[in-house]
């Protein structure tokens, strides 16, 4: 059963390694084209103030934090 005179351990964390690059390469990929959680958070926000939780100063005011934080 052992693969290459007993060093089958470090060829199964060698390819387990590379497959979880490889996965988080791909999940970072995924959620750069998807524009991350800026889009998620303006749609939280349009909901929000559709939905009357909020009013348009305050809509206002989370935009521009959500913005400054997205340039720091």
């Amino acid at each position: 059963m052992y693969l290459m005179d007993g060093n089958s351990l470090f060829l199964w964390m060698f390819i387990i390694f590379w497959l979880g690059l490889l996965i988080l390469g791909i999940l970072l990929v995924i959620n750069y084209v998807n524009g991350g959680n800026e889009k998620k958070s303006q749609q939280i926000l349009n909901t929000r103030l559709k939905n009357g939780a909020i009013d348009e100063s305050e809509n206002s005011r989370l935009k521009s934090i959500s913005e400054r934080n997205k340039k720091a």
